[in-house]
C-alpha cells in the first residue's frame, strides 16, 4: 500500500486494520528472522495529516508477538499495543547540512522521494518491541542444567541443580541475611 505524500487530501487519510488479514506479512517477509516473531494481523487505526511538507502519522495499532523464553524455552505470545505520533517527512531536495541537521530531530520518520509504505512503519515499530531476552513470566525458573527439565520439576538433587560458579555470591547472600 504505497502512498504518495501530495496525494493525501487536506482533511487527510484514515487507514483502518482490521486483524482479518496479513497486513504486515509483506513488510516482514523483507526482513530476515522477524517473521515468525510478528504476527502479520494487526487490528487499529492509523491518521495521515498534512502540514505543509509535513505528514503527521498518528493512531493506535494493536499485534501480537509470537515469542520463545529466554530460561525454559516455552512458545506464547505477547500482546502489544504501539501508538503513533510521529511526522513523516521526504527528504526531497534538502542540501546535505539540512539534512543532518535534520536527522537529530526526535519523532520524524525521514524518506526518500514522495511515496512511502505506512506498514512498513508498522512493521519496524513492531520490531522494536521485540524483547531482547524474553520472558513466559518473570519468576520463570528456567531449565536444569543437569537434566533438561524445568527447574522445581526435575528429578535431580539439589547440590546438582546448584551452579557452582555461583556458590560464592551464594555464601555472600547467606551472610547479608543474618
Amino acid at each position: 500500500m504505497r502512498i504518495n505524500l501530495d496525494e493525501i487530501p487536506r482533511e487527510g487519510l484514515t487507514i483502518t486494520f482490521s486483524n482479518e488479514e496479513d497486513a504486515l506479512l509483506p513488510a516482514l517477509r523483507q526482513l530476515p528472522n522477524v517473521e515468525k516473531n510478528i504476527d502479520g494481523r494487526i487490528s487499529g487505526e492509523v491518521q495521515l495529516l498534512r502540514s505543509g511538507e509535513d505528514v503527521f502519522f498518528l493512531g493506535t495499532v494493536a499485534g501480537t508477538l509470537h515469542m520463545q523464553c529466554s530460561r525454559c524455552l516455552t512458545d506464547f505470545d505477547i500482546q502489544k499495543q504501539i501508538d503513533f505520533n510521529m511526522v513523516i517527512r521526504s527528504r526531497g531536495a534538502e542540501s546535505s547540512v539540512e539534512k543532518k541537521d535534520d536527522e537529530d530531530e526526535e519523532g520524524v520518520f525521514f524518506i526518500e522521494g514522495l511515496e512511502f509504505d505506512p506498514v512498513d512503519i508498522i512493521a519496524q515499530e513492531f520490531i522494536l518491541e521485540i524483547p531482547m531476552k524474553p520472558l513466559c513470566r518473570e519468576e520463570c525458573p528456567g531449565l536444569c542444567s543437569k537434566c533438561g527439565a524445568l527447574k522445581g520439576s526435575c528429578s535431580c538433587p539439589e547440590e546438582h541443580r546448584k551452579d557452582p560458579r555461583w556458590e560464592s555470591l551464594a555464601k555472600l547472600k547467606e551472610k547479608m541475611h543474618k
